[in-house]
């Protein structure tokens, strides 16, 4: 039972998180399990559920900011982290049980010192995650933006 279940869970997140994810040319399955926001013009295979912010801060700073949010975070543990090309993958456990959510960062470094991101969350298991995602990815975001301001307030849409 539990034990079969937690071997299957432990073997799901080893597979993972051996790679990158280059969330620019990804192409997602459209199921109401995953969350994803981009800069606009960035990703050319999927349409962002939403935009991001900029921020005056070059991607090596941005990078920081996001590890000390990620740092305080529960259940989480780090898959991969590449300082190099300013990407991490971080696994998330739901409280109540086995369920875990991966969600893919990718910082960008943009003109001037200053810098944006794209963020991925998908359940592993399950159709649906009830809107899991999606929250913990603007949750994470309200906390980066304690210690970051973006440079405008506003996200252009994605349709």
């Amino acid at each position: 039972g539990k034990r079969i279940a937690r071997s299957f869970m432990l073997d799901l997140h080893a597979r993972w998180s051996k790679s990158p994810q280059d969330l620019a040319e990804t192409q997602f399955r459209w199921t109401p399990n995953q969350y994803f926001i981009a800069p606009k013009g960035y990703a050319h295979k999927s349409c962002p559920h939403a935009g991001t912010f900029e921020y005056a801060v070059d991607a090596d700073a941005l990078l920081q900011h996001i590890l000390a949010v990620l740092k305080n975070q529960p259940r989480t543990k780090m898959m991969y982290c590449d300082t190099t090309k300013r990407q991490l993958k971080i696994s998330q456990r739901t409280p109540s049980s086995l369920f875990v959510d991966v969600t893919t960062i990718q910082v960008i470094e943009l003109a001037q010192g200053r810098s944006t991101l794209a963020m991925y969350g998908q359940a592993v298991l399950g159709h649906s995650d009830h809107g899991v995602n999606e929250a913990r990815i603007e949750d994470w975001l309200a906390q980066l933006h304690e210690n970051v301001s973006p440079i405008s307030t506003a996200r252009e849409a994605h349709v």
